[in-house]
């Protein structure tokens, strides 16, 4: 499966997943959109969960 099937899958997931002819994916798609969705989901759980900086108006003021 190409990033742009697998994109193209996911948006028609997104907007009503009944579109979506899942069951005529082969287990090997299956197993691809399974394993890319997973990987997103870790990226995005890691991504929100990084502490970022404080604004510096917060830092120069507690260092006051």
């Amino acid at each position: 499966m190409t990033d742009i099937e697998r994109e193209a899958l996911i948006k028609r997931l997104q907007e009503g997943g009944s579109a979506i002819p899942l069951a005529s994916l082969s287990l090997a798609q299956w197993s691809d959109l399974t394993l890319y969705l997973a990987a997103q989901l870790s990226k995005s759980r890691i991504g929100s969960a990084l502490p970022g900086s404080p604004p510096d108006d917060l830092t120069s003021s507690s260092s006051e």
